[in-house]
């Protein structure tokens, strides 16, 4: 058994070596708890039962706060529960590791969230590293929660796709590895002999050329280039599938934007953890009473989220039309599909692709009962949350990689369902900048909305997942902070607030009312 020692202000490791070896008189060996133990970390803090992967925090003689973790010599079982296959690269925990002035690893604060790696395969060496789940969504089957995302570990460019990481408890994950493969060396990719070249060649068979240009995101300079954003996965019970729909974009030109295509990729897979199959990038529906007639083409469909709603649907929204409107259009039975499609591309870029022959009926009537338009005031990054029947729907402005004013939008007639209108907006944030240090609520407190977690939806708890962009680097952090639903004079608001001291969910909500947030 060896363990861990990481400095908690920046979360890297500083060694990483047998007992014996640790630092004289910053903990004394005898004193580390066993594994299996339940132990009281710091006084006030919850007990927790310390197993491979778990942290905990020692005090030293000089006052240094340090951050230990238990870790297996082997690597540790699968979590109980968990679906695996074969070439998984390992389980591997970790927690949030928090900001300085904080006293347990259990609470929300940090920006930032790093993921302990043993010292084999395509981690070795990084020790503690950063979560790569950017624009991600999260979901939940049985007591596991399922967190998609970016992976930009290369940076914003050469991206070797989606990740995956599971919970318990939304606060300590496990590391899935990369459930949607996209293509960063094509020399191997397209040589079936090599092992890049079989797994895609296996999974893709005779579609392989018709898929290589909406997965390859290394720019060789002969090709056309791809990008996956704000990827969301989804269980189908109906077909018992797993669908994962993400903005699907790329060149139209060798050397062209990334951002030229506008599509919404779908891909599925028999588990969670993978490998997920491309088999769609399709368009969107746009109005077929005002057809747009700007920039780009009509059906562009780019910042994206997926959403299985209470009536057993689901749907996918999307900015549109130069991302002037925001929509939200139903999908097929499969969840495969928008619910509306024909045989023949209609685009006219002729750059969407489709496994099964089905595309994208772009100007589709049935508004209102295949799609809607949620508002037309230059919105994305859309995240959907229900509170007692009623939808809400919360957006950004369009800053790019800066962060802006959220704002949240309700169903004005929810007994016609979520494809109902919505009203106008109405600002998410309230409070002061506190120990996150990003600026205040004018620009939600430094980040980006990427999903709205429910934590007890029948008392409009939630937890928001935000993104703090660093221009799509690999060190871009993630903001979680808590958004409450509550009846004001009759009137229902929905407000986040960014809480001046650590918060944990089963704590911060036992406030009530409007002392929910400082309304300052």
């Amino acid at each position: 058994m060896a363990y861990q020692k990481l400095n908690l202000q920046d979360g890297h490791v500083l060694d990483a070596t047998d007992m014996a070896h640790i630092e004289q008189g910053i903990v004394d060996a005898s004193t580390l708890p066993e594994i299996g133990q339940t132990v009281s970390l710091l006084p006030g803090v919850d007990p927790v039962s310390l197993w491979p992967g778990t942290m905990w925090i020692c005090i030293g003689e000089d006052g240094q706060r340090v951050l230990y973790t238990r870790i297996a010599t082997d690597l540790p079982d699968a979590p109980a529960g968990l679906p695996t296959r074969n070439d998984v690269p390992s389980y591997t925990g970790f927690p949030a590791v928090t900001v300085v002035d904080t006293k347990a690893s259990d609470y929300y604060t940090s920006t930032q969230w790093f993921a302990k790696t043993i010292p084999t395969g395509p981690t070795a060496g990084k020790g503690a590293h950063h979560i790569q789940a950017h624009g991600g969504g999260i979901t939940r089957e049985g007591d596991i929660w399922y967190w998609v995302g970016e992976s930009h570990e290369n940076g914003y460019g050469d991206s070797p796709g989606i990740h995956l990481y599971t919970s318990k408890d939304l606060r300590n994950w496990t590391d899935m590895g990369i459930i949607l493969r996209m293509i960063t060396n094509p020399t191997a990719a397209d040589d079936p002999t090599t092992p890049d070249g079989r797994y895609f060649h296996d999974l893709y068979g005779s579609e392989y050329e018709n898929v290589r240009k909406y997965l390859l995101t290394h720019a060789d300079g002969k090709s056309l280039t791809a990008i996956a954003e704000r990827p969301k996965m989804l269980h189908n019970p109906r077909t018992d599938k797993w669908v994962l729909w993400f903005h699907s974009d790329g060149s139209t030109t060798v050397g062209g934007s990334n951002y030229s295509r506008a599509l919404l990729g779908c891909a599925i897979a028999d588990r969670p953890t993978g490998p997920f199959k491309l088999i769609g990038a399709y368009k969107g529906f746009n109005d077929d009473e005002t057809i747009y007639g700007g920039w780009g083409e009509v059906g562009d469909a780019r910042d994206m989220t997926l959403y299985a709603a209470k009536d057993g649907n689901a749907y996918v929204a999307y900015s549109s039309e130069g991302n002037k409107s925001t929509y939200v259009a139903k999908l097929d039975d499969d969840w495969t599909h928008l619910c509306v499609t024909t045989d023949t591309d209609e685009s006219k870029s002729k750059m969407q692709y489709s496994a099964d022959g089905k595309y994208t009926k772009l100007l589709p009537v049935g508004r209102g009962t295949n799609w809607q338009i949620i508002t037309d005031q230059s919105r994305e990054a859309v995240a959907f949350l229900e509170y007692r029947d009623r939808v809400y729907v919360i957006t950004s402005p369009t800053n790019g990689w800066a962060p802006g004013k959220q704002n949240w939008y309700a169903q004005e007639h929810p007994e016609n369902g979520i494809l109902s209108s919505y009203g106008s907006g109405t600002d998410l944030c309230r409070g002061i900048d506190s120990i996150e240090g990003k600026g205040d609520h004018d620009i939600t407190f430094g980040s980006q909305c990427s999903y709205i977690v429910p934590w007890n939806e029948d008392l409009g708890e939630f937890i928001y997942f935000g993104d703090r962009w660093d221009s799509g680097s690999a060190k871009s952090a993630y903001v979680v902070l808590p958004i409450v639903i509550y009846d004001d004079n009759g009137t229902t608001k929905l407000r986040m607030a960014n809480p001046e001291t650590a918060w944990r969910p089963e704590d911060y909500w036992r406030i009530t009312g409007t002392e929910h947030w400082p309304n300052k």
